[in-house]
């Protein structure tokens, strides 16, 4: 029982939580934009797979991006190898996101808090964008309310950013 127990825990990934407006605080940089590409690779000793995404900027919220930004995170598959790592986010080109990102080497980023800062972009009938998060597979997250990892929320983009960044 207690080997079932403890490999329950070894899948799951810890993280701490961060709000909204911690996230806008402590971003280097906030982007809409949609994904254009991902690809999977090893570092340059060969000990890590790391997967990167081409996000295609619409909208710079905080920070200077235009064009594109790099998106780096660790974990993918290359050829016959898989490296996993839970919490880690699953990408799809032509999907819409937002994103509160942070500097990553070779002039990329990371997202925010593991898997915190990133958010889907779903539109209604007329085109508004909402954004929304689903529940966080494989992560523990430390410190959220209730001490449980939020509920999916749905919010207008234009009033989140305001939340989030203060009216900016």
């Amino acid at each position: 029982i207690l080997l079932a127990v403890m490999s329950a825990f070894a899948q799951a990934t810890q993280i701490i939580y961060r709000s909204p407006q911690q996230m806008g605080e402590e971003s280097a940089l906030v982007v809409q934009g949609k994904v254009t590409g991902v690809r999977s690779y090893w570092n340059d000793s060969n000990t890590k797979i790391l997967t990167e995404t081409q996000v295609a900027v619409d909208r710079s919220f905080k920070g200077g991006a235009g064009g594109t930004v790099s998106v780096v995170q660790l974990g993918g598959v290359v050829g016959h190898v898989q490296m996993k790592v839970e919490g880690a986010l699953a990408w799809n080109p032509g999907e819409e996101v937002l994103l509160f990102l942070e500097p990553f080497p070779g002039g990329r980023y990371m997202v925010y808090g593991l898997s915190q800062g990133r958010y889907d972009i779903e539109r209604d009938e007329r085109g508004r964008p909402f954004v929304s998060r689903g529940a966080f597979d494989g992560v523990e997250m430390t410190g959220a309310p209730g001490g449980r990892s939020p509920e999916k929320e749905r919010v207008s983009l234009d009033r989140f950013i305001d939340s989030a960044l203060g009216g900016r």
